[in-house]
């Protein structure tokens, strides 16, 4: 799977902190893109990504090494490419791309505080209920303006969610993103938790399958789902997932498939089952999307009947609680803390 400057950026913070005390740190005479290097923020299938400080102002980025690009690019800048035709507040912006020889660098604005996977399965300092409203009602936003660009991102995940500051997430990584109804043939590239079912269902070298919107849907949908409840839904949407055959044998996403649904409020039910729809026709768009988040809905029923201010983030009474457990748990259970999530269970599974 890709990395991306931001899929990585959960581990800035500590490498900002530690990087001086670190014996196998890069020295100030490394430079890359023009850049002191850091510190190593991860590896991935694509790429390598660091930490560099501008010489001249200390500041810092997040450079990016292409390692190899997926079959259906066209160039080794593809990611740059992409990211330079998007311009958007929620949007992770590409500072410049540098290539040397054989090598390509992008660089990229630095995100301190990481990404939103890391966020909440750390649990250090998770944010308030408000806070992450905001934060799905951005990415819906910057979502909603690719698609008018006629751009699908092709791999909406936590960890492409970037937290700048506590009111401010950017999505990032373009390496799979291409344009509306883009033909591509071989397995899909992706988190397969995150991937749409009718994408999981391709096996063959030979498949193909069309870049559309609703593929980014469902994966936000997802993204919902994990932040409501505290889980993913299925390993893989497809048939030999033991969770997503349930979905198949009730004919789709319904509160008899996935028993969590019965917990949530009748406008959050309907939003997130028009995301996981079987039929990706029959998917709710982004901008359907960002029109409820930009409300002030409850999300659970236990919100409906006894709401909150938007701002205030009390402790959950214990029936609250057990409305965010999985109906499996013991009656004895006082529930997860608010947006904590097994990092287990969210690891992204090898492809």
């Amino acid at each position: 799977m890709p990395v991306a400057a931001v899929a990585v950026a959960g581990e800035a913070e500590e490498a900002f902190d530690h990087a001086d005390d670190e014996e196998d740190s890069y020295t100030e005479d490394v430079l890359v893109a023009g850049h002191v290097i850091e510190s190593e923020l991860g590896t991935g299938a694509f790429a390598e990504v660091y930490v560099g400080r501008n010489p001249d102002t200390w500041k810092p980025v997040a450079i990016k090494h292409i390692l190899r690009i997926p079959k259906f690019c066209k160039s080794v800048t593809h990611e740059y490419d992409v990211s330079k035709r998007l311009r958007h507040p929620h949007i992770l912006q590409a500072l410049e791309c540098v290539q040397d020889g054989d090598d390509v660098f992008i660089l990229f604005e630095m995100a301190k505080h990481g990404d939103l996977f890391d966020r909440l399965a750390n649990g250090d300092g998770e944010p308030s209920r408000s806070a992450v409203r905001l934060y799905l009602f951005q990415i819906s936003s910057a979502l909603a303006y690719m698609h008018k660009r006629g751009v699908v991102h092709g791999d909406v995940k936590l960890e492409n969610i970037l937290i700048f500051e506590e009111d401010l997430v950017r999505l990032c990584d373009f390496g799979l993103a291409g344009p509306v109804d883009e033909e591509r043939t071989g397995r899909p590239y992706g988190t397969s938790s995150y991937m749409a079912h009718e994408i999981c269902k391709l096996t063959s070298r030979e498949s193909k399958y069309t870049m559309t919107p609703g593929l980014d849907v469902w994966s936000f949908g997802i993204v919902l789902f994990a932040v409501l409840f505290n889980d993913l839904p299925w390993e893989k949407a497809k048939e030999g997932d033991a969770e997503f055959k349930k979905v198949l044998d009730e004919g789709g996403v319904c509160a008899k498939a996935v028993s969590q649904l019965e917990f949530l409020s009748p406008e959050m039910k309907e939003l997130l089952i028009g995301t996981l729809q079987l039929d990706p026709a029959k998917r709710i768009t982004m901008d359907d999307i960002v029109e409820v988040l930009s409300e002030s809905r409850p999300w659970f029923l236990a919100d409906s009947a006894a709401a909150q201010p938007a701002d205030e983030t009390p402790e959950d009474t214990e029936a609250g609680q057990h409305a965010r457990c999985s109906p499996r748990c013991s009656s004895t259970c006082t529930g997860p803390k608010l947006l904590k999530i097994p990092t287990a269970r969210l690891t992204p599974p090898r492809d």
